[in-house]
């Protein structure tokens, strides 16, 4: 166990020339507006109840992989566009680590 970070998702962003081009086959389009956005508003190419953006390519089907867990691992991070906004990987561990060991000594 060395408390790496490991990535086990990829973010649905509408740069991603996949993403792009799923989205302009729905018949959507990609516009820069402070950042990659579907139609100019969203910044996830996919997204839960988004139904206006549903004719145009946004869609809520996840992608999937399986992964092994392993006993030592300390923990499972989940969160949304929100956090890895702000933190990445080794960060968002880091903080993940420090609240864990604070909820022990408590």
């Amino acid at each position: 166990m060395n408390g790496a970070a490991i990535a086990l998702t990829d973010d649905h962003k509408p740069e991603r020339p996949d993403e792009r081009a799923r989205i302009r086959a729905a018949g959507g389009q990609v516009f820069w507006h402070g950042g990659h956005r579907v139609m100019g508003v969203l910044s996830m190419s996919r997204a839960l109840g988004d139904s206006l953006l549903k004719p145009f390519g946004v869609i809520a089907t996840p992608e999937i992989c399986d992964a092994a867990r392993h006993p030592d691992d300390l923990f499972l991070l989940l969160a949304t566009d929100g956090l890895w906004a702000a933190l990445d990987n080794d960060a968002a561990v880091k903080l993940a680590r420090r609240c864990k060991q604070a909820a022990a000594t408590t």
